[in-house]
């Protein structure tokens, strides 16, 4: 009923304690594990496990690696799921339970955590102007629920309550596969960021609901680095890793989902926000440049700001 699938990219110690949380769940599935030709002897420690590995040659990037898994794949449902995730025991259980009362629902997520307890926020609003505009507001918590105004990764919204939502994030999406047998596949040229976003738009366009289901967690690491011995524990000691670095990667990516889906006002309005949000990102972290970390943020702005001044509307 349920084929789990993972792209891993030199995730070895992490991938390991996520299949280990998956075979130690209380919902038998089976598990198809992509290695994009890792070289950190990730291939070893899989052959450990019960799960089906397509191991490439070349890292194929995200997308590609997902659609080669979902054609291999028979089940009613497909998990997405990171390699540094880790599911509670009842987590598929609950989620399977829940698609299965609720036909009209195409994709689902969950509650997402860090290891620190903090929320992940994996439900968004699809990324048009306006959900930008809002994402850079400090809207209160409390105005934003009573009005319902919610930036791009809404933040704000109640997680333990159940929502309809537009996106829910890679990390941890549970799909219908007679959904993806109407919309397709993953689209391969979105490469590693936004590709979510690009399947969850196309489903609904079909009519579908995609929810976010509050009845079950799982903990992803995400960037999060452990400083000692890795378990998937909260008692651990965390670092955040710098995420700023692929910026004008996630850019590139953004636009191309612009020019897909939305028209060319909406594009050109996105490009203006994009610039003006980084200028003055860098302004801001000019004053603290004696610092590596502001000088490397303020390199990595002004290599977006390059991307979005060299892009141009040329529809996909």
């Amino acid at each position: 009923m349920l084929d789990v699938i993972i792209v891993n990219y030199n995730m070895k110690d992490l991938l390991e304690e996520s299949l280990n949380s998956i075979f130690k769940s209380d919902f038998r599935a089976n598990v198809i594990v992509v290695d994009n030709a890792s070289s950190d002897n990730s291939i070893e420690m899989i052959k450990k496990f019960k799960v089906r590995l397509i191991a490439n040659k070349e890292n194929l990037g995200l997308t590609k690696a997902l659609n080669q898994a979902i054609k291999k794949s028979h089940s009613k449902y497909i998990q997405i799921m990171h390699p540094d995730v880790a599911v509670n025991k009842d987590t598929f259980s609950k989620m399977i339970e829940f698609m299965e009362k609720n036909k009209e629902v195409a994709a689902l997520g969950c509650k997402v955590k860090h290891p620190d307890g903090k929320i992940f926020p994996s439900a968004h609003r699809s990324p048009r102007p306006r959900a930008f505009v809002l994402e850079m507001m400090p809207i209160p918590r409390s105005i934003a629920r009573k009005f319902n105004i919610y930036g791009l990764f809404m933040r704000n919204i109640d997680f333990n309550k159940l929502h309809e939502v537009e996106i829910i994030a890679s990390a941890f999406l549970l799909l219908r596969r007679d959904v993806l047998n109407e919309t397709g596949l993953f689209d391969e040229d979105f490469t590693n960021w936004t590709s979510e976003w690009d399947l969850c738009y196309r489903i609904k366009q079909k009519n579908w609901k995609i929810i976010y289901y509050p009845g079950t967690e799982v903990i992803h690491y995400e960037s999060y680095v452990p400083k000692n011995k890795l378990k998937f524990s909260k008692e651990i000691e965390y670092k955040f890793k710098k995420g700023y670095v692929v910026a004008d990667k996630v850019q590139k990516m953004l636009f191309l989902f612009y020019k897909k889906h939305y028209p060319k006002y909406d594009y050109y309005i996105f490009k203006f926000l994009s610039i003006s949000n980084l200028l003055l990102k860098s302004f801001l972290k000019s004053f603290t440049i004696f610092k590596e970390d502001s000088r490397s943020r303020i390199y990595n702005y002004f290599k977006t700001i390059k991307v979005c001044l060299e892009d141009g509307y040329n529809k996909k």
